[in-house]
């Protein structure tokens, strides 16, 4: 009995901090201010570490979905562009002034994607969790999507990207 009160009392402290995280999320303009919020709550917690569960690795799935979701609909928009105007954007910007449609900011930094052209298509992406710029490259899932990356990609290097050509 003592056990299953045990395991009770977990789950219960383990759904208040996961509707902490829902909270944070819903109340933050970016991933990156979310994510902190969440640390400094979970340094205040002796439940979830005693869970084991990773309130940051929650958060953090959800925005790089959201990002990838984002980078989707930017991949319509140039593709809709080049079949109008016969090549890809100098900019994106000239995505949205063009289509004159409204196109979802980075989830994770609040500002911009970053884009580039290059022979055939593009690379746009975030620069992910790190805030370095570093070309499109993504260490954790071991490719690069981009053109060669810059000089300061190094280990940390977790840009969320999507590229075409």
């Amino acid at each position: 009995m003592l056990a299953y009160l045990s395991q009770t009392l977990l789950y219960m402290a383990y759904r208040e901090r996961l509707k902490g995280v829902v909270q944070a999320i819903e109340a933050s303009d970016t991933g990156i201010a979310a994510v902190k919020q969440i640390s400094e709550q979970a340094k205040q917690s002796e439940t979830t570490a005693s869970i084991g569960v990773d309130l940051r690795g929650i958060a953090k799935t959800h925005y790089e979905h959201s990002a990838r979701l984002a980078l989707m609909r930017w991949a319509l928009a140039l593709e809709v562009y080049r079949k109008r105007t016969g090549s890809y954007p100098g900019t994106l910007w000239n995505v949205s002034a063009r289509l004159g449609w409204k196109l979802p900011k980075d989830p994770i930094t609040g500002g911009g994607f970053l884009y580039r052209r290059r022979p055939g298509g593009y690379v746009i992406y975030s620069i992910g969790w790190n805030e370095k710029d570093d070309g499109g490259r993504n260490l954790r899932e071991q490719r690069i999507v981009g053109a060669t990356p810059p000089p300061q990609s190094g280990a940390g290097a977790d840009d969320i990207a999507l590229s075409l050509g």
